[in-house]
């Protein structure tokens, strides 16, 4: 990504990047993550290869991937060196909600 194509963004401002926070469902979770997670963990954030999406690790372990509206924008901070988490506010089967904020 960086300055060219149709998935190119502008760096993002320091303010834009140091106000993202919000609740998100983390998509195709992990099963076997699930089981090691507790509500209150704190789990980091990272690019996907394609830097397109998001995916939410528990230490080297997959817990699944965020979508929506926020991806792009935290994407683009992530590019500028912001470094995101995300805290694990509810689990049940099959369902993972956590809060997103920088780390």
């Amino acid at each position: 990504m960086g300055g060219s194509g149709p998935n190119a963004y502008p760096p993002g401002s320091a303010s834009d990047c140091e106000d993202i926070r919000f609740k998100a469902s983390v998509n195709s979770p992990q099963p076997e993550a699930l089981d090691d997670l507790e509500v209150g963990d704190v789990l980091t954030i990272s690019a996907t290869d394609d830097e397109e999406g998001i995916i939410v690790w528990n230490d080297d372990e997959e817990v699944g991937t965020l979508t929506g509206t926020m991806v792009a924008k935290m994407l683009n901070c992530m590019q500028s060196e912001y470094i995101f988490q995300a805290t694990v506010l509810e689990i049940s089967e099959g369902y993972c909600l956590v809060q997103v904020e920088l780390a």
